[in-house]
């Protein structure tokens, strides 16, 4: 796209120069994508009409064919990066079936108009992002010159395996060409700086992947789990949601879809072609956090046919197509083992074991290396967010960990080659992306680079295809008086933050502390509703803080923080003050606080190898009791009543390992609920609760619970103590999901974490 006009553009606190491309925010430089900005100068050109889509096609990508996927992404960077109006609604709004325009009054301001907001700017620097889009800019009266900043640590000098593509000459010889760059880039001022970066920009795109294609294969925000055939021809993955899903079949050429008919009343989930490709592997069941089956069906559905049971998480195959691996735990124990079964003889072996704190990451797989010898596997510390890959020879069952510097948190693996592995990971303060990594050196190359944050990963045969799953979450916390919808007050909305998902509770003055994200550490903040203004509570302290509970007095708050190195229960002041840490076992992590009415226990999870128990300290004097038996085994969160009668958790039925494994009873996660008073009074409920969302009715004889489907989401009240008891609905929300939520001591008001999650398939192609 060409800009045609010499003109500067006011809006709201934002000055667009279209001609030298560059946005102000009063005194702050923005940074935007190329694309991202031309797509920005021709809405603020337009001045509030609406441009169609088919317009900003053909003016931003010219006569280049890319999928409508471009576009909205274009958008979403808009809308993340913009201010809202004054109403908290994006000032980019979306036209049904007309296209899009921007909602602020537009004063155009010739460059000769004296007294304009740019001459008054002083000299800025800013440092480039993570998509190395635009850099520093230094401005002196009324002229902007751009220099270009190559990131030392980048490695796109590391040769692709997939493509044997030869590093671009700019990044073989940055070091030297950056002073260079200087040099010319103030003796020139104008036209050369912006040639130069232009230019700079191209061999960015050339540098790790030139012919690199990234196409939406769906864009219904319904899909889930997608795999791609060996040859590449067919993929299938999860349509929809609850009741209404379904596993659908599709062929890539002709773009035809077919419903998978699964007979046996048996509800497929995480799916997998075989090596040969003529059969269809699934686990029975959506989640992976469960025990479950492993059954395989033809291409035109059936009856399925049993391979394996006890299975937790996902499963990948050995290159010959003889052996299968997945993930078996026992929750009892708090102990995770990676197991491989030979599909001909039906023998099993554990290869590797871990025990709490200790994790294997079950929402992903164990993926074989080339030669069927080792096996690669995510394992995380529940003591810490990050997450580490771990290689282990089956034959001998040793293990060591493979390094990856530049990344932190892992999120599925494909061992494709002898020298190469591909993950889904993220770097620090990054979202999830595609990476190339070398093995052993433990060099990593991004794939993708972009604000989508990537789930699943499936490959081609002869790796030149990747059909992977993208996710967007936005979410926003409301207050609804009297749980009425149509009385809610919504707060400034936050696409990355996840306001409330891991914590959401009320102050005693009527604020409310909730768990943000925005830098990728979990943090607490605190919430004024009168006037959506908001305080940050931890700050640079651990990765996560996180469940926070509240003290009667409204004086102190208990969370959980691994800013010791281990998840510990830590307290501060109301005001975030004076961080203490209150639970101190070194052999064991302390989970999920929840502080008694009377202001004289705080109840806890205690985890530790081969047990996971609940217990209660003393605020008072130190002493320490345990509240559970090993009958039963605690997750990671409790809830403890008002009146301090009972004790609400989750929790797995888990079979003896001695039963038979024809028994069709498989472990699933429940509600329990303890009478503390008489701890021989055990309750359990198995309903369909979202974790960390049980709370309690003000006189503490019913829990409340949410629930979420494609529809939107629900919250039920059960009662406690009485297990044929019909929940009964407090809350219906359409079309949005339920993270968290809590009531206020009086039960007049109910703060809820709100949002939706988008998921699609996407299409990359390395040709």
């Amino acid at each position: 796209m060409s800009n045609k006009h010499n003109n500067l553009y006011e809006f709201g606190n934002y000055l667009l120069d279209s001609q030298k491309r560059v946005l102000w925010r009063g005194k702050e430089l923005i940074t935007l994508p190329p694309k991202v900005f031309d797509t920005l100068c021709i809405l603020v050109e337009r001045q509030g009409d609406v441009v169609t889509k088919d317009e900003i096609f053909e003016l931003v990508w010219e006569d280049t064919f890319v999928e409508e996927n471009n576009l909205s992404q274009n958008i979403f960077t808009l809308r993340r990066t913009l201010d809202t109006d004054e109403n908290d609604q994006s000032i980019i709004e979306t036209i049904p079936r007309k296209g899009f325009r921007i909602t602020e009054k537009i004063r155009v301001v010739e460059n000769t108009e004296k007294g304009s907001n740019l001459e008054k700017i002083s000299a800025k620097e800013i440092e480039t992002n993570g998509n190395q889009d635009v850099v520093i800019a230094t401005e002196t009266e009324t002229r902007i010159v751009e220099e270009i900043i190559l990131d030392e640590d980048d490695q796109t000098s590391d040769v692709l395996a997939l493509e044997g593509k030869q590093p671009s000459f700019l990044s073989n010889n940055k070091k030297w060409l950056l002073p260079v760059l200087g040099l010319v880039l103030f003796s020139t001022l104008g036209f050369a700086s912006y040639s130069i970066y232009k230019k700079y920009q191209s061999n960015i795109a050339k540098s790790a992947f030139e012919n690199l294609t990234i196409q939406s294969l769906t864009n219904t925000g319904d899909v889930d789990l997608p795999a791609l055939s060996p040859d590449g021809k067919f993929a299938v993955y999860l349509k929809g949601f609850g009741e209404d899903e379904t596993l659908q079949l599709r062929d890539m050429e002709l773009g035809t879809v077919t419903d998978l008919k699964i007979e046996g009343d048996i509800k497929p989930g995480f799916s997998r072609f075989s090596n040969d490709g003529k059969w269809i592997y699934f686990r029975e069941g959506k989640g992976g956090d469960s025990s479950s089956k492993i059954h395989k069906v033809s291409y035109l559905g059936g009856m399925p046919e049993l391979v394996a049971e006890d299975v937790w998480g996902y499963f990948s195959f050995s290159n010959d197509g003889e052996q299968i691996s997945f993930f078996r735990r026992t929750p009892g124990e708090n102990r995770y083992d990676v197991i491989v079964k030979n599909l001909k003889t039906d023998k099993e072996q554990i290869v590797l074991t871990r025990f709490v704190p200790q994790l294997l990451f079950v929402w992903s797989y164990p993926s074989f290396s080339p030669d069927g010898k080792k096996i690669a596997v995510i394992e995380r510390d529940q003591n810490k967010v990050v997450s580490k890959l771990i290689i282990t020879d089956i034959e001998n069952k040793k293990d060591e960990i493979f390094k990856v510097p530049k990344l932190v948190a892992f999120r599925r693996i494909e061992w494709i080659s002898d020298d190469t592995i591909l993950a889904i990971a993220r770097a620090k303060k990054q979202v999830p992306q595609i990476h190339q990594i070398s093995y052993p050196s433990g060099k990593s190359i991004p794939i993708t680079r972009d604000l989508k944050t990537y789930r699943s990963l499936s490959i081609s045969a002869d790796r030149k295809t990747i059909l992977s799953k993208t996710v967007e979450t936005r979410s926003n916390i409301w207050v609804l008086p009297n749980a009425k919808l149509e009385n809610a007050k919504k707060f400034k909305e936050d696409n990355f933050g996840r306001n409330g998902f891991f914590g959401l509770r009320w102050m005693t003055d009527d604020k409310i502390v909730y768990v943000s994200r925005i830098d990728r550490n979990r943090d607490l903040w605190l919430l004024n509703p009168e006037d959506d203004s908001r305080q940050q509570l931890t700050k640079d302290s651990g990765n996560a803080n996180q469940l926070p509970s509240i003290s009667k007095d409204g004086k102190f708050i208990y969370f959980n923080s691994d800013r010791s190195g281990k998840m510990k229960i830590w307290r501060i002041d109301a005001n975030g003050k004076n961080p203490t840490q209150v639970s101190q076992n070194e052999k064991t992590q302390e989970l999920s606080p929840n502080v008694s009415a009377d202001g004289k226990w705080l109840y806890f999870i205690r985890r530790g190898k081969k047990s996971s128990t609940i217990w209660r300290k003393s605020l008072i004097e130190e002493k320490e009791e345990q509240i559970s038996t090993k009958d039963f085994t605690p997750e990671n969160f409790i809830s403890l009543s008002p009146n301090g009668k009972y004790l609400a958790f989750t929790f797995f039925e888990q079979k003896d390992s001695k039963e038979s494994q024809n028994d069709e009873t498989d472990a699933g996660e429940k509600v329990g609920i303890i009478a503390l008073e008489n701890k021989e009074n055990f309750y359990t409920f198995d309903v369909n609760a979202m974790k960390r969302t049980i709370r309690w009715s003000s006189d503490g004889e019913s829990f409340d619970y949410a629930e979420n489907s494609q529809i939107g989401s629900k919250i039920w009240r059960q009662n406690a103590t009485n297990e044929d008891a019909k929940p009964k609905l407090l809350l219906e929300l359409p079309n949005e999901n339920i993270y968290n939520f809590d009531w206020s001591a009086d039960e007049k008001n109910l703060a809820i974490s709100v949002g939706t999650t988008e998921q699609d398939a996407v299409i990359i192609n390395l040709k």
